[in-house]
């Protein structure tokens, strides 16, 4: 994402929080398990973790998930430019 993204974000705003925890965890394991295989191109697990996360502390379903990424300026800058769909979304969570 382009760094003026968290110029729109206020410097408090719990998403930092969420992808400073998410980036902690190691998900290199599952995502070395997706990554040679034949289809479409597997997201990020720390990225789908992220919105998950932060859609819990907002009280949001997983079918609203996919339409945030798109149109709300906090879940766009937490999937860092992925617009994953909502059957990848309900399948990871």
């Amino acid at each position: 994402m382009p760094e003026k993204i968290t110029y729109m974000i206020p410097k408090d705003h719990i998403c930092y929080f969420v992808e400073k925890v998410v980036n902690e965890v190691d998900f290199s394991d599952y995502d070395d398990k997706y990554k040679d295989k034949p289809g479409c191109k597997a997201y990020p697990r720390a990225t789908l973790c992220r919105i998950i996360v932060m859609a819990f502390t907002d009280g949001i379903t997983s079918h609203k998930i996919s339409r945030l990424v798109e149109e709300n300026i906090i879940y766009m800058y937490l999937a860092g430019g992925y617009k994953p769909k909502y059957h990848t979304i309900s399948e990871f969570n």
